[in-house]
């Protein structure tokens, strides 16, 4: 008898470990109405660096479509290094 509440005690903690994880959406409602402001930065945070990327990833497209017309295409840097 003495094994088998020893048992209890670990698949209760296992399971409640497998029902937190598939709740998981009322948690993230919850965490969103606790910090909104740092939901908020998170969101504007995401939203620039894809939209550096797409620029980045355009400007690449954008240069070796160009390189490709010809020969008459010269690549300037624009480093702002000097001569």
């Amino acid at each position: 008898m003495v094994s088998n509440s020893t048992i209890r005690p670990a698949a209760a903690a296992t399971s409640s470990s497998s029902s937190s994880s598939t709740s998981s959406a009322p948690a993230m409602k919850r965490g969103l109405s606790r910090h909104p402001r740092l939901a908020a930065a998170t969101l504007a945070l995401t939203l620039t660096a894809l939209t550096v990327q797409q620029l980045s990833s355009r400007a690449r497209e954008n240069e070796s479509a160009r390189k490709k017309e010809g020969d008459l295409y010269v690549s300037v840097d624009r480093s702002g290094g000097g001569i």
